[in-house]
């Protein structure tokens, strides 16, 4: 049951309209995160935070490692707005 559950879960609140990066931030400021949501913050190649889902980098075809990062920077400058510092989950290997 748990596991059917986690699916269902899954499916209403994550977004898997393309390809993803997956959850961005294990700490930002929820303020922030939703504002990104509302306002998208705009694309960058084929890169863009998901609509459905706050902490959420959709790739709608040929993204680059370099569109991701500079989603990532205009996303910390927004949590900086509501003076968080965005952590990230995800291990950035350069």
């Amino acid at each position: 049951r748990a596991k059917e559950a986690r699916i269902v879960f899954s499916r209403e609140r994550q977004d898997h309209s393309g390809a993803n990066f997956g959850s961005l931030f294990c700490e930002s400021s929820p303020k922030a995160m939703n504002l990104i949501k509302l306002i998208g913050l705009g694309k960058v190649g084929d890169v863009c935070f998901s609509k459905k889902t706050a902490n959420w980098i959709l790739n709608h075809g040929n993204g680059k490692f370099s569109d991701v990062m500079k989603m990532i920077e205009r996303a910390k400058k927004v949590n900086r707005l509501f003076r968080k510092d965005a952590k990230l989950e995800v291990i950035i290997w350069r």
